[in-house]
């Protein structure tokens, strides 16, 4: 069984209800990072970019603020605005 979640923008992110299991965990988070990663590598920056937003928007509610993980998608987000 396959389930299907509509894509949330950033700001539909912040404002959504975290008391729900899929959504307290920072598997959301990592799940859109590693999408964003894979744009990266296939050079397709736009989506790439907006992927690792979102990534960075729910893992920074969800992580502490000096988390590896925040610091790389940064990185990553730094990385694509070199490249374009």
């Amino acid at each position: 069984m396959f389930f299907f979640f509509k894509q949330k923008t950033a700001y539909e992110i912040k404002e959504c209800d975290w008391s729900s299991d899929v959504c307290s965990s920072d598997l959301v988070g990592k799940i859109y990072a590693s999408i964003g990663k894979a744009y990266l590598h296939l050079s397709e920056y736009n989506k790439a970019q907006i992927e690792l937003e979102r990534a960075l928007t729910i893992l920074e509610l969800k992580l502490p603020e000096n988390h590896p993980d925040i610091f790389e998608l940064i990185g990553l987000l730094n990385e694509i605005e070199r490249n374009r």
